[in-house]
């Protein structure tokens, strides 16, 4: 297969088609709420997920804890089996992200990956989420986010120069107190800027009351503890 060369050659891939996968998979509703499960054992994995459906979420994105991407996968497939038709993502910190499409199992909703930053050309995780769809016919979406700290000026050029065309879902963390619909970089103003639908990465506490006021498509719910979440820098093959 052909990698793409440039943003008019990924099938699919627009503005207009990020927000049309989001609303396929999702809806109209706003804002989703994902919540994020830092997975080490099966039966917690298992548990933690039926909590989050009881409690009204739309779905939960497994995050490696203590466990290498080959146990979390093999559970995220098990979720998705039990849980048919709701959604189930992976992050799997311990592994390149061009790697993780080709290992996903049956029922995966969603791939949640660091911004793969390029300064030429597509980055081999583009290559590797063209060839699932295309190939395996995976019908996912593709979140991403970009290293804490990055500028929003260094992002508002990314979009200019299609480095973040790929993603369905840009992942964004930002803490409440920046979250006033007044401030220059409010979500609102984000999403103008950078086209995509957003997923604020918030904590379970203040999810009930920013789901009323956030202008975002999707807020992703951190629990409280998540020390012993593996070091994103160290990636596998």
């Amino acid at each position: 297969m052909t990698p793409p060369q440039d943003a008019a050659s990924l099938p699919g891939w627009s503005a207009q088609q990020a927000r049309a996968r989001f609303e396929a998979r999702f809806g109209t509703k706003r804002p989703v709420i994902l919540f994020i499960v830092p997975t080490s054992a099966e039966d917690d994995a298992v548990r933690d997920a039926a909590r989050a459906r009881a409690d009204g979420a739309d779905g939960v994105f497994l995050i490696n804890r203590r466990i290498g991407h080959q146990e979390l996968l093999r559970i995220a497939g098990s979720l998705a089996r039990i849980h048919a038709g709701w959604f189930v993502g992976v992050n799997c910190r311990d592994l390149r992200p061009q790697d993780v499409f080709c290992r996903l199992p049956e029922g995966i909703g969603g791939v949640w990956t660091e911004w793969p930053e390029s300064t030429g050309g597509w980055p081999p995780v583009v290559v590797a989420m063209h060839e699932a769809r295309q190939l395996r016919k995976w019908n996912g979406l593709y979140f991403c986010g970009p290293k804490p700290g990055t500028s929003w000026q260094r992002l508002a050029a990314a979009r200019t120069s299609g480095q973040l065309d790929p993603a369905d879902v840009l992942v964004l963390e930002r803490s409440p107190a920046d979250l006033g619909p007044r401030q220059d970089h409010s979500p609102e103003r984000q999403g103008t800027i950078l086209k995509h639908p957003i997923a604020l990465q918030v904590n379970g506490a203040s999810c009930s009351s920013l789901s009323a006021v956030t202008p975002v498509a999707c807020l992703m719910v951190h629990p409280e503890d998540s020390a012993d979440l593996p070091n994103p820098e160290t990636r596998q093959g």
